[in-house]
């Protein structure tokens, strides 16, 4: 599987086959619009230039059936709803928690 990891964080250490990293959601946007091997989306919420809510409802405009992930250090109800009221398929609170974000990988998967 091809995962876009969105981040502003400069080192992403996920314990997951990463095969990009977008800095931003503009740059996130700008990828899943030009590279179409890119299975599912991993979003951090709180960047600079494009946050992940804005980046996933431009993402669900061209691509409506790409999984996207929200990832983020805010897991109160509310946060998790927003994440899911954007468009995003789940929510993953960090630090992440390697079992539970291989299990919601695994959940929203593309059947290939």
């Amino acid at each position: 599987y091809e995962i876009l990891v969105v981040t502003g964080v400069q080192t992403c250490a996920l314990p997951i086959f990463v095969t990009s990293v977008a800095e931003n959601g503009e740059v996130a946007v700008d990828a899943v619009q030009s590279d179409t091997s890119i299975d599912m989306v991993l979003m951090d919420v709180q960047m600079p230039v494009m946050d992940g809510y804005e980046a996933t409802r431009r993402i669900r405009a061209m691509k409506p059936d790409l999984a996207v992930i929200g990832m983020t250090a805010n897991a109160m109800e509310s946060d998790i709803k927003a994440c899911l009221e954007a468009g995003m398929n789940a929510h993953v609170a960090k630090p992440v928690d390697p079992r539970i974000l291989t299990q919601t990988l695994l959940q929203h998967r593309p059947q290939k």
